[in-house]
């Protein structure tokens, strides 16, 4: 009989300790996906960006072409 309360409070003590331990590792887990949510966010938000610069050059280079043409077609409507 003098023992059981003693035994009841030791056993609250250890399960309240596993508890918080749980909860401690849920939250870093929680932490863990946040961050790799993130990541992934980010580079959503980079998809295509090589893609974008590429496009910018050829255009560049066609308009750079067309420059070259209308000054080729300029000298040969002068002669």
């Amino acid at each position: 009989m003098l023992i059981r309360p003693i035994l009841v409070r030791y056993g609250a003590k250890l399960q309240q300790q596993q508890l918080e331990k749980q909860e401690v590792e849920n939250s870093m887990k929680g932490k863990l996906e946040e961050k790799k949510q993130d990541k992934k966010s980010l580079d959503a938000l980079q998809w295509g960006t090589k893609a974008r610069i590429r496009q910018r050059k050829a255009t560049e280079m066609q308009i750079g072409d067309r420059e070259d043409s209308d000054s080729d077609l300029e000298e040969l409507l002068e002669k």
